[in-house]
């Protein structure tokens, strides 16, 4: 693909998406799988079962301290490469209606895109993304030399 080809559809892509907001759930797929066109790499591959080496809603069993184990899901995982937690915000200056409004005045703040809020709520992701790469990577059967 050309350089500009490439151009004109990153910018396409950018116009596509950046008016979307407050709607995680229903985006995070369609616009990974459409970054990955941009970006000239494979989708992600249909699913099969629970597990998978790149796949969208990777179940993962996770080790609580106290030795009890609870079965999360990760966003979009890629083995040995990546686990990405999808998480989407709004802009202040665009009100978004919304059929499950935030339950308090606290949590709509945090959604807004670059707010103290949002910054306090994108942290606790990161601390839980590092901690499903710790349980997939219990679960891997190891190598043996």
């Amino acid at each position: 693909m050309t350089l500009d080809k490439t151009a004109a559809l990153a910018e396409a892509f950018v116009a596509r998406w950046e008016g979307a907001g407050s709607a995680e759930r229903a985006n995070y797929q369609l616009f990974l799988a459409e970054l990955c066109d941009v970006l000239g790499v494979p989708r992600p591959e249909p699913a099969t079962g629970s597990a998978g080496p790149y796949r969208f809603e990777r179940g993962v069993t996770h080790y609580e301290a106290d030795g009890s184990t609870s079965n999360r899901r990760i966003d979009l995982y890629r083995q040995d490469c990546f686990v990405l937690e999808a998480k989407q915000g709004g802009d202040a200056a665009v009100p978004q209606a919304s059929l499950f409004p935030a339950p308090n005045e606290a949590l709509a703040r945090a959604q807004i895109r670059n707010s103290p809020g949002w910054a306090r709520h994108m942290l606790p992701p990161r601390d839980k993304r590092k901690g499903m790469c710790a349980s997939c990577r219990r679960a891997r059967p190891r190598r043996r030399s």
